[in-house]
């Protein structure tokens, strides 16, 4: 087996490599997605042409720390923007009942 080396950057989301999303338990413990000491910067890595799935944080020690590919599909083709509009006219919708003194039972129903 013949592995690559490149560099991947460190975001808020994740290791970003070849547009692609990676996380491991290394990141996560050390908060690399929540920090500013981390995001924004890069990290030496191995891979495997054939799996890109998996890369390895190439820290020259061992272990190696293996970084598994994330997916964020259920925010494909803008449905966290559908989502949160969705949410304020929820939120403008109880805003106006609280106004008129309704009140929205937890069934969803509205009384006086």
């Amino acid at each position: 087996m013949m592995y690559f080396t490149g560099l991947a950057s460190v975001t808020s989301c994740g290791i970003v490599y070849d547009s692609r999303m990676y996380s491991c338990q290394r990141a996560i413990s050390e908060q690399w997605f929540s920090s500013p000491k981390h995001i924004g910067n890069e990290v030496p890595i191995l891979f495997l042409e054939e799996d890109t799935s998996v890369i390895y944080l190439d820290n020259n020690t061992e272990p190696v720390d293996i970084c598994r590919e994330i997916e964020f599909r259920l925010f494909e083709g803008g449905r966290l923007t559908e989502y949160y509009h969705a949410l304020d006219c929820i939120k403008e919708a109880r805003r106006g009942y609280i106004q008129a003194g309704l009140i929205i039972t937890s069934k969803g129903n509205v009384q006086r």
